[in-house]
């Protein structure tokens, strides 16, 4: 969700390589970094440390970092960088023997490391010193640590997560503490890594959060186990609606109702297809304001929300708020923030009506530009009530190699009520409108009479 640029010229070197992650917020109180591994100044590090390890004294924003340095004494970097909770970074590297390293989180110039409010985090020098050889320093090697042993460490953590920071783990009224004693001996007792991860999605399927997910290597688990709602959106019938069908990529199809709108399918938020968009842009341009305008994200299940807002951001002249936030971390709820969406003004104008198809299927990062769309003038959502599934998740890194993603965020509501497991309601409903069911599409032909005024 975030884009990596290396910059240089920065204090502390003369030439300098900054990584940082951008994602703009404004307001609250600094962090401020309260521990690192290795610890500043410390002497004879093991030069075959693989990661620094950097806490802050509070919940951060994951979209943004800078971690600035440059020159000899700076760490190479070999991966990329990695929360594991709200509060703490994992900065993969690769260290020399006998070695002098500096670096710097945030500075007077680069301020990209903030807290969930956007407050950016007080400078923080790190410097040490690698031993003269790898494992100088180090305790002798031990037997090799009881899997139940790890096992029950990684049970503890997930449990204090599940507690401290996952942001629905009452909304359902699960049973946590059952749950632990129905699974707790089979993931204790787990033969591997992969059997623990298959006992924990049987801990979380209670929940039925589309955003739970278990990890191991490449091999993922999604404990959800509710059913898919039937979609209101069928493509052939949609085409024989659209005249001029064109797919533009992967994500974007584009046409025109004939002496009505301009019709733009998209078909998911997806980063690494934006450039598809310029498709859409073109559309957006060449549209009649007098005749309308048709987006349709009936079947899109989310992605990247900066990539909706950007979108979004074409059809209003002045910032707004179309929704807002919770993050649970530490055992409580922090916010609610704002979210905001702003102008583009590097893209195309359009200020015509606009009638925005919606559907069951909508999800996530989807349901968020639902909201965008809702504050734009003259735009009307239209079709049925979206799902109401979205979590921002993050990693919950256990000892024992299990990576479990937990949702982060209560998402709202501009009015702060949270619509997880409710959805969001169009303007204007469209009722018995299953895909297949009819030669033409319900929802397109609300949409055409909306925008014709009748």
């Amino acid at each position: 969700m975030s884009n990596r640029t290396y910059v240089p010229c920065v204090p502390w070197a003369t030439a300098a390589a900054i990584l940082f992650l951008l994602t703009p917020r404004v307001w609250a109180a600094a962090p401020q970094v309260v521990s690192t591994t290795p610890t500043r100044d410390q002497k004879d590090v093991d030069p075959g440390l693989k990661e620094i390890r950097v806490k802050f004294d509070q919940p951060m924003d994951h979209g943004g970092q800078s971690i600035v340095g440059g020159g000899p004494t700076f760490p190479k970097i070999i991966d990329k960088t990695r929360w594991i909770d709200a509060q703490t970074l994992i900065i993969p590297v690769r260290l020399e023997a006998d070695h002098q390293y500096r670096l710097g989180f945030n500075s007077q110039s680069f301020k990209n490391f903030t807290n969930v409010q956007g407050s950016p985090a007080v400078p923080y020098l790190l410097q040490f010193h690698t031993a003269a050889k790898a494992g100088a320093g180090q305790k002798p090697a031990t037997a090799p640590v009881d899997p139940q042993v790890t096992n029950r460490e990684s049970i503890g953590i997930l449990r204090q997560a599940i507690d401290d920071d996952y942001s629905y783990r009452d909304l359902r009224h699960v049973d946590w503490a059952e749950q632990f004693r129905k699974y707790g001996p089979e993931m204790e007792h787990a033969p591997s890594a992969s059997e623990f991860a298959k006992a924990v999605a049987k801990l979380l399927e209670p929940a039925g959060d589309l955003h739970l997910s278990v990890h191991l290597g490449d091999d993922v688990l999604y404990p959800y186990s509710g059913g898919v709602p039937p979609s209101n959106f069928d493509s052939r019938v949609v085409r024989r609606d659209v005249h001029g069908w064109a797919e533009h990529g992967k994500i974007i199809a584009t046409g025109e109702i004939p002496d009505g709108p301009t019709y733009i399918l998209i078909r998911l938020w997806d980063a690494n297809r934006e450039q598809d968009l310029k498709a859409a842009y073109e559309q957006i341009k060449q549209a009649n304001p007098r005749r309308g305008l048709v987006l349709d994200v009936r079947p899109n299940g989310g992605g990247d929300e900066p990539m909706a807002q950007r979108f979004a951001g074409c059809f209003v002249d002045t910032q707004r708020v179309y929704g807002k936030n919770e993050i649970r971390s530490g055992g409580k709820f922090h916010g609610p923030f704002d979210r905001v969406l702003k102008p583009n003004a590097d893209g195309p104008r359009y200020r015509g009506k606009i009638a925005v198809l919606m559907g069951p299927r909508c999800v996530s990062s989807n349901e968020s530009f639902l909201l965008m769309m809702r504050t734009v003038p003259g735009c009307k959502l239209i079709g049925a009530t979206s799902r109401g599934a979205s979590g921002n998740p993050k990693p919950v890194e256990l000892p024992n190699g299990v990576t479990v993603y937990l949702s982060s965020w209560r998402d709202l509501l501009p009015d702060g009520k949270c619509f997880e497991g409710v959805g969001i309601a169009p303007d204007i409903e469209v009722r018995d409108a299953a895909a297949g069911a009819s030669e033409h599409d319900p929802v397109l032909a609300a949409a055409v009479k909306y925008l014709k005024g009748n």
